[in-house]
């Protein structure tokens, strides 16, 4: 039979020393430290990814603004490409981009995937582009109330 004693003995509490203890609040103070910078970049890149999506909507809008202003004025629909559109504000960057992507890539990919969106309204493919930014940025409301436990 066990005797009492050894069933019941426990050993001593030992209290952590002072370095410790210290060591152990700088580790949950620099990890509290770390989820505040990594939320503060968080937000930044958020923001960074609404101010895109915003002024991708500008553009919708004036690309918008404009066909609508030939159309009214040609007294029939005017609808502009995304690539007569990209070909009138910078030339030279959408022939890098061509040469870039039939270099890296397939050169089927330059016809088949990207000159289908250069043959769409250069207003919708915008508008494309600032809803994909802001769903990207987009942050959910928590599950939970504001008053669950």
């Amino acid at each position: 039979m066990v005797s009492r004693a050894i069933l019941f003995s426990t050993p001593p509490l030992r209290l952590p020393d002072q370095p410790t203890i210290l060591c152990l609040a700088w580790i949950s103070f620099a990890g509290r430290a770390l989820t505040i910078v990594d939320s503060i970049q968080e937000n930044i890149m958020r923001f960074f990814i609404r101010f895109l999506s915003l002024i991708a909507l500008v553009v919708a809008v004036i690309a918008a603004t404009i066909d609508s202003i030939q159309s009214v004025s040609a007294s029939r629909l005017v609808l502009t490409s995304f690539g007569d559109a990209w070909l009138d504000a910078s030339p030279t960057t959408l022939i890098i981009s061509e040469s870039f992507v039939e270099r890296r890539m397939h050169p089927l990919a330059w016809e088949l995937g990207i000159g289908w969106v250069l043959a769409q309204p250069a207003f919708a493919v915008m508008l494309t582009v600032s809803l994909l930014l802001w769903m990207l940025a987009y942050k959910r409301r928590p599950t939970a109330g504001r008053f669950a436990a």
